[in-house]
């Protein structure tokens, strides 16, 4: 017994140093110090493991630093912002545990703040220098406004409406709220300082679902998605929306652009062009719309793999797809460098990638 005893504890002995020795080669093959000049955040994720990891790329797409946060479920929707030069990701949690909290990442110093947003399953966020704005659906919906300094909360709320977008734009909240069946959708201009609803608008007549915005001086891009037609009780399928709608902030006038192709989606702006991609629900397109805001004229560009999400750089197109990471000329659209982005397997838990950003 007393062998075995022995021999038990050299085993285990050896085994912890061997897991300390994997552990610390594993940590030098990235970067221990923070490096600033970083370009591209690909944020990690596990359904399981209540914490996230946040890697980060150069220009050249090597990885140079990994950082773990021991909360889950960051940038689970794809909600990511960067303002004032900090990233800002809602954090949901896992499958078993649920968070309210937002992370704030200086993106020069890698000095972090966990903020209580006092909402859980955040659908939808925007911020300016003094509050945070988030909004879920579970089952109302609310949106709450957040003092930044203080951490005071107020609520707005709505019945049956679920949020698609909230945008920050010359000191008013802009909040896209729709429901499927009967369709209804609906702009609400409110006034962040005591939350009271300025303006109502109706689009219904454009979609039930607008993804994120583009603002333009005084006037603000939207995608118009998708409506619903009803087909029997309790039953509607999803219809394909063609257009673009430009709102004058000023005047509430509503401008639409048709496309050339259905569910329009994600809009980005480069020099006098949209680029906007197309999303059917549960199928990504593989390609780009690219709009001459100056002679209305418009092209389709095929890509070489699907368009998850997008952002930009300079004249650089960062697109997301369901493999990893393609950068594009904004100019030509050819293709300048690829990514692949692999599970990170940690202790036996899987991270697999929900959200990407650039530093500006």
């Amino acid at each position: 017994m007393r062998r075995f005893l022995k021999r038990y504890k050299f085993y285990a002995i050896t085994s912890i140093f061997l897991l300390l020795m994997c552990g610390f080669f594993l940590n030098e093959k990235l970067n221990k110090k923070f490096n600033p000049n970083f370009r591209l955040g690909v944020i990690f994720t596990s359904s399981v493991w209540d914490r996230s990891y946040i890697r980060f790329y150069d220009d050249d797409l090597k990885l140079v630093y990994e950082e773990r946060i021991n909360i889950g479920g960051a940038g689970s929707y794809y909600n990511t912002k960067v303002y004032n030069d900090k990233l800002y990701v809602p954090m949901q949690g896992t499958d078993y545990v649920s968070h309210p909290y937002m992370l704030e990442y200086d993106l020069n110093t890698s000095k972090y703040n966990i903020l209580n947003v006092k909402q859980l399953f955040v659908l939808n966020f925007d911020l300016n220098d003094d509050y945070i704005f988030v909004a879920n659906a579970t089952p109302q919906t609310n949106i709450i406004k957040v003092d930044r300094k203080s951490g005071e909360s107020d609520t707005i709320s709505f019945e049956k409406l679920i949020p698609s977008n909230l945008t920050v734009f010359n000191n008013q909240l802009y909040a896209f709220l729709g429901y499927s069946y009967p369709p209804i959708s609906k702009l609400y201009k409110i006034n962040p300082n005591d939350m009271k609803i300025a303006n109502e608008i109706d689009l219904t007549d454009k979609a039930v679902y607008h993804e994120n915005t583009i603002c333009i001086n005084d006037e603000m891009y939207f995608c118009n998605n998708c409506t619903c037609k009803y087909i029997d009780e309790g039953n509607y399928n999803f219809v394909p929306c063609n257009t673009l709608t430009k709102f004058n902030t000023k005047t509430n006038e509503l401008t639409d652009i048709k496309l050339e192709h259905n569910y329009p989606f994600q809009i980005l702006h480069y020099k006098d062009k949209l680029i906007i991609s197309h999303c059917e629900a549960g199928h990504i397109g593989n390609g780009v719309t690219v709009y001459n805001l100056k002679d209305g004229t418009q092209k389709y560009i095929t890509l070489k793999n699907k368009v998850r999400r997008m952002n930009i750089y300079k004249n650089k197109i960062f697109i997301a797809s369901q493999t990893g990471i393609d950068v594009y000329d904004a100019d030509t659209f050819k293709l300048i460098n690829s990514l692949e982005l692999d599970w990170i397997n940690k202790f036996g838990a899987r991270f697999g990638d929900t959200s990407f950003f650039i530093k500006p």
